[in-house]
This record gives C-alpha cells, sequence and structure tokens, in this order.
C-alpha cells in the first residue's frame, strides 16, 4: 500500500486548480476568442464564460482580464509548441 506524502497532494501547477470547463475556457481565451465565441463554441451563456474567467482569475491569482488573456495565450502557445 502506498502511502500519500506531502509532495504527492498537492501540485505545483496553477492550472491543475482548474475545472475541466475553467480549462477550456482558458484554452479559448488564449486562442483569442471572444467571451460571445467562447459561449457559442463551449454552448454556455455569456454570463456563465465571465463566471469561469472569474473563477480562473481566482485561481491563477490573476486581477485582469488583459493578464488573464496573456497568460492564456501563453499557455496555448506553449502547449502547441
Amino acid at each position: 500500500m502506498k502511502l500519500a506524502t506531502g509532495n504527492n497532494t498537492k501540485s505545483d501547477n496553477p492550472l491543475d486548480q482548474l475545472s475541466d470547463r475553467e480549462l477550456e475556457v482558458f484554452e479559448l481565451t488564449g486562442k483569442g476568442l471572444s467571451t460571445k465565441e467562447i459561449g457559442e463554441k463551449l454552448h454556455i451563456s455569456v454570463k456563465t464564460v465571465e463566471s469561469h474567467r472569474a473563477n480562473i482569475k481566482d485561481k491563477l491569482q490573476i486581477d485582469t482580464a488583459n493578464e488573464l488573456m496573456r497568460h492564456a495565450v501563453r499557455w496555448v502557445e506553449g502547449a502547441s509548441g
């Protein structure tokens, strides 16, 4: 039986805190889609997209929408390269 240690219980990657849907919103934000476009693509309301973005900013300790966009773009570029 393997015992969990303090090192294995928490990830060093803050993106691991995001739900699957938040990660989808984060990725589409990084690809340059607007709030409306993300909502249409994921079949959710604009208000729900905005809620996901607010949760992402909170979890990643990001203060502004511009900062969120920069992080998302960097993440998408890193994932594709």
